[in-house]
């Protein structure tokens, strides 16, 4: 499951509605749900690059090649208790 949300706009009444993020940070926000069933996200500037990160993330996980984006922040003393457990 994975979609694309607008930060900076929201639909109420059928009518577009400004946020109060509009204008501040990255306006669209990638969310997919991982191999592991945590929910994921992650935020853009253009729509495209959403759309087109989201495609590359469920293409990788089709083909079981899926990283965790946060692996490579996992500190050494707690990969070294996850080890030892």
């Amino acid at each position: 499951m994975s979609h694309i949300e607008d930060r900076w706009y929201k639909r109420v009444n059928g009518r577009l509605v400004a946020t109060g993020r509009k204008d501040h940070g990255h306006r669209w926000r990638a969310r997919w749900t991982d191999p592991d069933g945590r929910d994921r996200s992650k935020s853009f500037d253009r729509k495209s690059d959403a759309e087109n990160f989201l495609t590359n993330v469920g293409a990788d996980m089709l083909r079981g090649s899926y990283l965790d984006p946060d692996a490579g922040r996992v500190t050494f003393r707690k990969y070294l208790r996850n080890v030892a457990a």
